[in-house]
């Protein structure tokens, strides 16, 4: 079986413009696992895509939040991004897909990439 990762970090309902490249891969791969990364706010709309097996949700607002901080911003928005990867990391993934147009998606799908 394939395991398929697809990232796409872009705002709000980007979920949805992917809803297609979601349906083709599951039509073209049909016992492959495809799942997904996107930001915590995207949950709502990730639920409702029965083409996908699991998916990973970012903590957008706690990561900002830690940016916003006076004492290691940098430094606890990475450990805690890094939490959120380490669990993708469990996987051994045949493709990885950024499906968004984001430097934060471009930024996780390459650590990902070198991860494999």
């Amino acid at each position: 079986m394939q395991n398929i990762l697809i990232i796409n970090l872009d705002e709000t309902n980007s979920i949805l413009s992917t809803g297609s490249l979601i349906n083709s891969l599951r039509g073209y791969f049909p016992a492959a696992k495809l799942s997904y990364v996107a930001f915590d706010d995207e949950k709502q709309f990730v639920k409702i895509l029965p083409a996908l097996d699991s998916f990973f949700l970012i903590e957008k607002k706690k990561i900002k939040t830690y940016l916003k901080g006076k004492i290691y911003p940098d430094a606890l928005a990475i450990n805690s991004l890094e939490q959120t990867l380490s669990d993708i990391c469990l996987t051994n993934w045949d493709s990885i897909i950024h499906a968004g147009k984001s430097n934060e998606g471009a930024i996780v799908s390459s650590y990902l990439t070198s991860k494999q």
